[in-house]
């Protein structure tokens, strides 16, 4: 009898551990995504900070049920190799700022079903998309705003400085967003009173050769420095030699993006870096979820004014009020 009540038992126990012990092994485990990340500078590490923490607050926690893959891609070259790594990876989707990776990754991803979520990025004179409400394929992201601010801060630059005639920018032609941006400073300027004076570089040597030789000039023939958005003259090399050219010859720098107000430019206007990336997360998480790229309305960010004091009153400028109350942000007042 004892026999049989211990025998009953035994049994009982090994059914009850076989009974969890199955369950345990057919419970399945979370889906990991995989986002491969290619930027081509490494300024914008708070798009990325902010998307992954957005990301976190969508419930995509990191060695849990998401994985990133971050490269910085310095040239063509480099752009070519890490979005070629990604396709071969099969990764989840690919996430690509500013224009040219965007471009590029877009490029790369044709032909599979990897889904591109592109941020700070100009959708003017190019293919990244159809349209803002539909951008097609397998595509949709945060655009960079480009023709609203470039003719936006040729007014601020003006209402800044009334007795400004003569502007000078210095760009990179191969750049896209730099010639989108030039095509309506030429319909604009005019109607400021404003000549553009243009010079074009291709690499760090040629823009500290053509400031030097414009710094030897009697006349240097500018009364302000207009920085457009490229990446050459927004480098931390290539803006430090245009703002020590700068405050040499004590002229106004026109800034872009927010650390060149920073460093500097009397002011400085551009989307907000971190909405930019939040809002990328939220494509993503739609994406993921089951809805295609290209029915995703691609999104324009706000845009964020902020104000140089200090910059503005070592060259003996008056800041107007009605300006000061529109910066979002004013340095050193």
């Amino acid at each position: 009898m004892k026999m049989r009540i211990k025998t009953e038992v035994i049994f009982a126990i090994l059914l009850t551990f076989c009974f969890f012990g199955l369950n345990g092994c057919n419970k399945k485990k979370p889906r990991v995504y995989r986002i491969g990340i290619i930027t081509g500078t490494a300024a914008y590490e708070e798009i990325v900070n902010s998307f992954k923490n957005k990301m976190k607050e969508l419930n995509y926690r990191e060695s849990e049920n998401i994985e990133y893959d971050l490269h910085l891609a310095n040239n063509h070259y480099e752009e070519e190799q890490i979005l070629q790594k990604f396709v071969s990876d099969k990764v989840d989707l690919i996430f690509a700022f500013p224009t040219d990776p965007a471009i590029a990754a877009k490029k790369a991803a044709s032909g599979t079903n990897i889904p591109v979520v592109f941020t700070m990025a100009g959708i003017e004179s190019n293919d990244l998309i159809e349209s803002i409400l539909k951008p097609g394929g397998n595509i949709s992201g945060v655009r960079f705003p480009n023709t609203e601010i470039s003719a936006k801060r040729l007014e601020i630059l003006k209402e800044l400085i009334p007795n400004a005639r003569r502007v000078y920018l210095i760009y990179d032609p191969n750049y896209p967003n730099a010639i989108v941006a030039l095509d309506c400073l030429n319909q604009s300027a005019p109607e400021l009173g404003i000549e553009l004076v243009k010079e074009t570089v291709n690499n760090l040597n040629d823009l500290e050769r053509v400031l030097n030789q414009r710094g030897q000039l009697e006349d240097i023939g500018i009364d302000a420095i207009f920085i457009l958005p490229e990446l050459l003259t927004q480098s931390p090399k290539g803006f430090e030699m245009i703002m020590k050219f700068a405050n040499e010859k004590k002229l106004a720098v026109c800034g872009a993006m927010p650390f060149t107000s920073e460093n500097g430019a009397v002011f400085s206007m551009a989307p907000d870096r971190a909405e930019m990336g939040r809002e990328s997360a939220i494509i993503v998480d739609k994406i993921f979820n089951g809805v295609p790229a290209g029915e995703i309305m691609v999104v324009t960010p706000g845009i964020r004014l902020i104000i140089n004091y200090d910059s503005i009153s070592k060259l003996g400028l008056t800041v107007p009020e009605g300006l000061l109350d529109r910066a979002d942000m004013i340095i050193g007042q």
